[in-house]
C-alpha cells in the first residue's frame, strides 16, 4: 500500500486498516486507482499464500500412513 501511494501514508494506512472499505471514500481517480491496485495486489498474494498452505496440507495428508481406518487396539 505505501509503495503505491508514497505520499500519502495516512490514506494507505487508513485502507490497509479497513481491509480495503475505505477505498470506496477516495474521491481523487489518481488516488482511488492506486488504491485499488494495492488491494488487488494485497489480495492476490493472499490468495498465493493460502493456496500454498491448502497444497502442503494436503501433501502432508498424503503422506500420512494408511491404517484401513482401523485403530490399533481394534485389531
Amino acid at each position: 500500500m505505501t509503495d503505491r501511494l508514497p505520499d500519502q501514508p495516512q490514506l494507505a494506512r487508513a485502507v490497509r486498516e479497513s481491509a480495503g472499505a475505505a477505498v470506496a471514500s477516495i474521491r481523487d481517480p489518481a488516488r482511488h486507482a492506486a488504491a485499488v491496485a494495492a488491494a488487488a495486489e494485497a489480495t492476490r498474494r493472499v490468495t498465493v499464500v493460502t493456496g500454498l498452505v491448502l497444497f502442503l496440507g494436503v501433501g502432508a495428508t498424503l503422506l500420512l500412513p494408511d491404517t484401513g481406518g482401523r485403530r490399533p487396539e481394534e485389531e
